[in-house]
């Protein structure tokens, strides 16, 4: 039988599973305003959760963060996940 891995109590047996739940957050955003995107609480902690697996998570959180959004990052001018700071400022994590 194949091991599961859990992400913030998520359990996934293969990547797709991964990435079709990751969609489905994305696809759940489509109808907002690319500036707002605001997740659920659930939402905030399965992204914190899947960031702890970016190979530059240590670089991309230097600041307390408050929360996550999915939109329009100004820096890429790409939708992703994107990291709010304390202080306002964002980060993206594509």
């Amino acid at each position: 039988p194949v091991k599961p891995i859990y992400l913030a109590g998520r359990a996934f047996t293969n990547r797709t599973e991964l990435q079709d739940h990751v969609k489905k957050i994305q696809d759940s955003k489509v109808n907002e305003d690319a500036s707002k995107g605001d997740l659920t609480v659930e939402e905030n902690l399965f992204i914190f959760h899947l960031l702890l697996h970016h190979p530059k998570a240590v670089e991309k959180m230097t600041k307390p963060i408050s929360h996550f959004r999915y939109g329009t990052y100004d820096k890429f001018k790409n939708k992703c996940f994107i990291s709010v700071a304390v202080d306002g400022t964002e980060e993206g994590v594509c």
